[in-house]
């Protein structure tokens, strides 16, 4: 069993959260030091407490500087610039803050992995281990995005995760047929040429997944592509 501390600031205080608050109901059964609960409880406030306060300034300054550089170098007249007081930080300021949350937090994780009680259920329930995912491969539909590719070829991608890849199919102007396949996450469409020089066409595709040499899931949005004749 993995468990993991987020990475962002703003996903380690909702892991904090959620840890804070289911913790007390497993602390018995894995034998948790009651002062690294009392701890880890005041390190989660503390750090939500500074989060906000840091994202609210954040956002004020650069709200300020925006106005500063329209002051000085604006030409409209006409616009006026209105400079928005900083809102207060809530009170009262957290007076027990001490560094090191992630460290406390790493050796609190390490604690519960540590008992003999722990389970795969109780590290989801204070989200240090990821959910299991049951791979449903009749649930997929494949997140399918285009563009227009170098030397001006449409290009379609989509994640392939656990399947095969994807079959692709395309309307030219004659409705959808299937058109060819991709075991990778990107494919470019060469087997057509482009339309003559100074004209232009609306290609579109669908993606549907493959698995086990059979199309699976649902298809995905339609992609619609305005290709170029050559130059």
């Amino acid at each position: 069993m993995k468990t993991f501390i987020a990475r962002s600031d703003s996903a380690l205080n909702k892991q904090l959260r959620l840890f804070c608050s289911n913790i007390d109901s497993v602390s018995g059964l894995l034998s948790i030091n009651g002062a690294k609960i009392i701890q880890i409880k005041k390190d989660s406030v503390n750090f939500d407490y500074l989060l906000t306060g840091a994202k609210e300034f954040k956002d004020y300054g650069k709200s300020v500087v925006a106005s500063k550089t329209q002051l000085r170098m604006g030409t409209d007249e006409s616009l006026l610039i209105n400079i928005i007081p900083p809102q207060p930080w809530p009170t009262p300021v957290p007076t027990n803050i001490v560094p090191g949350i992630q460290h406390r937090f790493a050796n609190l994780i390490q604690d519960c992995t540590n008992s003999s009680n722990f389970r795969e259920d109780i590290g989801v329930l204070l989200g240090i281990i990821k959910p299991h995912s049951i791979f449903t491969p009749e649930d997929g539909k494949p997140n399918a995005k285009g563009k227009l590719a170098q030397a001006g070829l449409p290009e379609v991608k989509a994640t392939i995760g656990k399947y095969d890849g994807y079959s692709i199919y395309k309307d030219s102007g004659d409705g959808y047929k299937f058109y060819d396949k991709s075991a990778y996450h990107k494919w470019v469409d060469k087997r057509e040429p482009l339309p003559h020089q100074g004209t232009t066409e609306v290609w579109k595709y669908k993606l549907i997944y493959n698995y086990k040499n059979e199309e699976v899931g649902a298809y995905s949005n339609e992609i619609v592509i305005v290709v170029y004749g050559n130059v």
